[in-house]
């Protein structure tokens, strides 16, 4: 009979140091997310939407490696077709009169 007390007070003692083990994960995990938050909020727009495109690519599992050819093959299209020489500034007004029609 003094067994089972002796098992209840080890699962008991488990059971804390598990607790006390995810209570310091979940305060790593905090810290990371903090300063994962810290630090977005010191990027310009711009970096922004790179780490948000950036965080899509890491969630959707895809490879990063699958992400790099398409941008090498958009990159040597663009060469081909004499695209690579032009600025957004351009592509705005190509966009703008193809749009209103001249």
């Amino acid at each position: 009979m003094a067994s089972k007390p002796r098992r209840l007070r080890q699962d008991i003692r488990l059971n804390k140091g598990l607790q006390v083990r995810r209570n310091k994960v979940a305060k790593a995990i905090n810290r990371d997310e903090e300063k994962i938050i810290r630090n977005f909020r010191s990027l310009s727009p711009d970096k922004k939407r790179k780490a948000i495109d950036y965080l899509d690519l890491l969630a959707s599992g895809k490879k990063v490696e699958d992400w790099v050819e398409f941008d090498e093959w958009a990159i040597n299209l663009a060469k081909k077709k004499d695209f690579d020489r032009l600025t957004e500034e351009d592509v705005a007004r190509i966009v703008s009169d193809f749009r209103s029609g001249r």
